[in-house]
């Protein structure tokens, strides 16, 4: 799509919120066609990469779950739940809709327990981010702070873009946070919890200075970077005792195509990925060293979730 790189960009785009970054490292591609270029795939082929496994007229839907978590968490009644999604028509007619749903509040109910026991009642202040770093500057706030630690949450299993939300909310909080301040984080997964000690700062700041370095190379050019893909490899690398890369890349390569045997949608047929590397076949050495770059200083600094009492 692109013969050449782009020019230097505007000087604002040297000023990034944290939640820039975030979403940069979900899909790069998409960040450069938009930002950049101007390129929007037609309306609804994004929505597709959101979905996960809440079964709705055949379709997988988070975005209903997550609004079920919100209300109850406010304490809603469930009668109160079901009233506002059949009124949004989230929920099929009849029978099949209220068993859809008991299915879906069981979940929620269950994940809510767990995400009780270290969600914050009363949340403290949010961290200030103002970061400079390099030729950047990085903007935000650290919300979601109990005495303890961080806490991030998304009611579905572990997924790449889960890893990179904990990972740069840890990085900024360690590299912002006052002196005294606890700085551990912890991400709850319907599926696992995944925690992460505090780090020096010097080394939050360095991770983010290599980091900012990526985004910048892709606010010129289409990176080989593709999350899940990319976690796939990591993930493949980490569990093999002979560190084999071959058979890394090789699963990594089924994440990208997608596989019979995977109900999994194939991350090549994002919107934006069509669009960039069409006909391409882009996990080369590029990617592997992406994939390195990205996920290795986190597996680094994981520490395996406490045992159920």
């Amino acid at each position: 799509l692109l013969a050449a790189a782009l020019p230097e960009p505007e000087p604002a785009l040297y000023t990034v919120t944290l939640e820039d970054l975030i979403r940069f490292f979900k899909n790069p591609a998409c960040r450069l066609l938009q930002e950049r270029l101007g390129i929007r795939p037609e309306e609804g082929e994004e929505a597709l990469a959101t979905r996960e496994p809440f079964v709705l007229d055949g379709l997988e839907n988070y975005q209903v779950l997550e609004q079920m978590l919100d209300l109850h968490l406010e304490r809603r009644p469930a009668t109160t739940i079901a009233t506002i999604l059949r009124a949004e028509g989230a929920l099929p007619h009849g029978q099949v809709g209220e068993c859809v749903f008991k299915q879906a509040l069981d979940r929620v109910i269950r994940f809510a327990g767990r995400l009780g026991r270290v969600w914050p009642r009363q949340a403290p202040e949010p961290v200030v981010v103002d970061l400079p770093l390099g030729g950047f500057r990085l903007t935000g706030q650290v919300r979601g702070l109990t005495p303890e630690c961080w806490v991030g949450y998304r009611l579905a299993g572990m997924k790449a873009n889960d890893y990179l939300n904990l990972w740069l909310h840890h990085l900024a909080l360690n590299a912002a946070a006052p002196d005294g301040m606890s700085r551990p984080s912890h991400w709850v997964a319907e599926d696992q919890e995944v925690l992460l000690e505090p780090i020096p700062v010097a080394d939050a700041v360095a991770y983010l200075q290599a980091l900012l370095a990526i985004y910048q190379q892709g606010t010129q050019r289409l990176l080989h970077f593709f999350p899940n893909s990319a976690l796939t490899y990591m993930e493949t690398l980490r569990k093999d005792k002979h560190q084999d890369t071959d058979k890394a890349l090789r699963a990594a390569q089924r994440a990208w195509e997608g596989s019979e045997y995977d109900q999994r949608r194939a991350e090549r047929d994002d919107a934006y990925y069509q669009l960039a590397f069409r006909d391409t076949d882009p996990l080369d050495d590029e990617f592997v060293e992406l994939a390195q770059a990205v996920f290795a200083p986190l597996f680094a600094q994981i520490e395996p979730p406490a045992a159920d009492a």
